[in-house]
């Protein structure tokens, strides 16, 4: 079964593209300033690296931003939804079924925007 990336990370990772972006950060500068590699940076922003606290604690640091900011906007409610729909997706083998299950989502987005 293939891996899905937990959505937490995912938007860590973006929190931190965010952050370094907003103060002119070289990925370089901030793997010196967090401990952290730059591999592993390259990964958590992309979201393909489970976080760890320690990771979330010393970017918290280089970042000059609290550890709640990186959990910001962060609807879990919604992610957890979102997370089990993936799973469920992941699981269709047929590209029809799959085909008919995006195109049901897009008309209903469509229509709740009408």
């Amino acid at each position: 079964m293939q891996h899905i990336h937990h959505l937490i990370d995912i938007h860590i990772g973006r929190r931190v593209t965010i952050r370094r972006a907003e103060l002119q950060i070289m990925i370089e500068s901030l793997s010196i300033m967090s401990g952290i590699s730059i591999a592993d940076l390259l990964r958590l922003e992309a979201g393909k690296l489970k976080v760890t606290a320690a990771q979330v604690f010393h970017l918290s640091h280089a970042l000059q931003v609290p550890v709640s900011y990186f959990f910001e906007q962060y609807d879990e409610e919604r992610t957890s939804e979102i997370q089990r729909l993936i799973l469920a997706f992941s699981s269709i083998t047929k590209d029809k079924a799959r085909n008919e299950i995006i195109r049901l989502a897009e008309d209903n987005a469509k229509n709740l925007q009408s």
